[in-house]
């Protein structure tokens, strides 16, 4: 049999490419390899291993650093708690129960619906626009007896932008921020805590969740 010419093979390789709209990119509609980020659309921080981790037990103290976590969120990806570390800012990490009224109250306003939170103190409902417009983070993190169709059904009922909702199903952030700091007249949720995000150490401790949403909304809003 005899061998095609060099040239030839080679003008079949290129061709085959052009059909197929293989550049042997990562993302095929540009020419560069890029990054693919989490479905929901949250941030990747390529450089979080430099921030280590902080302690995964205990109280969250000021100035404690949260510890490197990763939990399921509602497309069913696990997502890295030091991916929204990086730039100047903070993210909320709000602990939640499917269980407590208060909860329900807190994403019926970051999803712009109708909440007693706002009803009590009208300035609180920028809070939806202070998170759509990425001035911050804020995560909520289910715990108790729940699984993945949980935190989606959360996500369906109370959609905010920039607000994943994450599966705390070991109860790691429950322990650090409810246990130790939620008001036990409310069942400890929700539990607001905020975070640096340049040192993922927390900045306001979530024994007041209402003091730590009016100080946000006071900060970043209008």
């Amino acid at each position: 049999m005899t061998t095609p010419p060099k040239y030839l093979l080679l003008a079949v390789a290129i061709l085959g490419s052009a059909c197929t709209g293989n550049t042997g990119t990562t993302d095929p509609s540009d020419e560069t390899d890029v990054e693919v980020g989490y479905i929901g659309g949250w941030p990747v921080n390529p450089d979080k291993d430099a921030l280590g981790t902080g302690p995964f037990d205990g109280a969250m103290f000021k100035e404690t650093q949260l510890p490197r976590l990763s939990l399921e969120d509602q497309y069913g990806e696990m997502v890295d708690l030091y991916d929204f570390s990086g730039p100047p800012g903070v993210v909320v990490i709000e602990s939640v129960s499917k269980d407590y009224e208060g909860c329900r109250e807190m994403s019926a306003l970051l999803a712009g619906q109708d909440s007693e939170l706002a009803n009590d103190e009208p300035g609180r409902a920028q809070i939806r626009e202070i998170v759509s417009d990425g001035k911050i983070w804020w995560i909520r993190a289910m715990a108790g007896n729940v699984g993945s169709g949980d935190i989606q059904n959360w996500a369906s009922w109370y959609p905010a932008p920039q607000s994943p909702v994450l599966l705390d199903e070991n109860g790691h952030l429950a322990q650090m921020f409810v246990r130790y700091w939620g008001d036990t007249r409310t069942g400890g949720y929700p539990a607001i805590t905020v975070v640096d995000r340049a040192t993922m150490k927390v900045v306001a401790e979530p024994d007041d969740s209402l003091r730590n949403l009016d100080e946000l909304v006071r900060t970043y809003g209008d």
